[in-house]
């Protein structure tokens, strides 16, 4: 029966030959299309991975009300046994526009790609200087792309650290240590939110208690639209 059905049909397909073609060409199209399309997807989802987890999307933080964390509440959860990597954030303003801040712990970063894309332990100098602990010794380090670096200098203030040119940062963008992100942004002994590094251990003592001022959440914005998309 299967043969009779073939036979027909290869019958109608030989008398047909324009038709027979079109039809090859159309299928060689579509699995084309369908090919290109699934490339194309994946390339999607690995670029909208990367992008996600450069806003930090899926991460946890800690954050206080709008004066931000005081750093005795940092130190009392580091005591505790929570894994938090404290953060500093804010603008300081050159004649090019806006710089935005980065103080975080050189010997205690967060996850670098959660924050600027940059390595901190791998800073990119230009002057030798690759040791992150460097950025301890007065006047401190600050990493930037050549852009900012250049704006920062125009501002002429005298406070300013060594300015190391990395170009994996952001242009508008600098990270440095937070002692000396706390010297340009005049807030001693604030943090903006505690990065958690790894999910805080059993046994712990709940933040609540610990500072009850503070909350908890999944970091949102950007990120998590990236990751919708």
């Amino acid at each position: 029966m299967r043969g009779a059905v073939l036979r027909a049909l290869w019958s109608h397909w030989r008398r047909q030959p324009l038709q027979l073609a079109t039809l090859l060409a159309g299928l060689a199209l579509a699995t084309a299309l369908w090919t290109g399309v699934q490339a194309i997807n994946a390339e999607a989802r690995a670029s909208y991975a990367e992008a996600a987890a450069a806003f930090g999307a899926g991460g946890e933080v800690i954050r206080g009300g709008e004066a931000g964390i005081p750093l005795a509440s940092f130190v009392r959860l580091r005591r505790a046994g929570w894994p938090v990597a404290p953060v500093l954030r804010g603008s300081l303003q050159t004649p090019a526009g806006g710089v935005e801040i980065l103080g975080i712990d050189m010997t205690n970063p967060p996850p670098a790609a959660r924050l600027s894309g940059a390595d901190p332990a791998e800073p990119a100098g230009t002057d030798g200087t690759d040791d992150p602990y460097a950025a301890l010794i007065a006047p401190g380090t600050g990493f930037a792309a050549a852009s900012t670096i250049a704006a920062l200098r125009a501002a002429g203030r005298p406070d300013l650290p060594r300015l190391l040119d990395d170009a994996s940062l952001a242009p508008g963008q600098l990270l440095t240590d937070l002692a000396v992100a706390e010297r340009l942004l005049g807030r001693q002994g604030m943090l903006s939110e505690l990065i958690l590094t790894a999910p805080p251990p059993p046994e712990a003592a709940p933040l609540a208690e610990l500072a009850h001022a503070l909350r908890r959440q999944r970091e949102a914005g950007a990120g998590g639209d990236l990751a919708r998309l």
